[in-house]
């Protein structure tokens, strides 16, 4: 994946995300469906939230964790990958 800024990263997955290039692993949709998040949400939490954490220590790739409010107000994290052309969601969970 190469070393990339945290801006670059940014704005690569809010524009995958403007473009539907968002992926949900099965564990994230069973997540969202536990904590009654929809895939709306998600998507506000990646376009329009900020990004908390870069956690770089996974052989299976970076991960970004992303907070912000759902459509309703409430917060919600989302944890992704860039993967290829996508963004491949890896869990949601709500926050305090």
């Amino acid at each position: 994946m190469g070393r990339r800024g945290r801006g670059e990263v940014v704005r690569q997955i809010k524009a995958k995300v403007a473009q539907n290039r968002d992926r949900y692993t099965v564990h994230a949709i069973q997540e969202m469906l536990d904590e009654d998040v929809t895939k709306e949400d998600v998507r506000r939490v990646l376009s329009e939230g900020v990004l908390v954490a870069k956690l770089i220590h996974d052989p299976r790739g970076t991960r970004y964790i992303f907070r912000g409010p759902d459509l309703e107000g409430r917060g919600v994290e989302a944890v992704c990958r860039l993967l290829g052309d996508n963004v491949r969601i890896v869990t949601v969970y709500r926050v305090e």
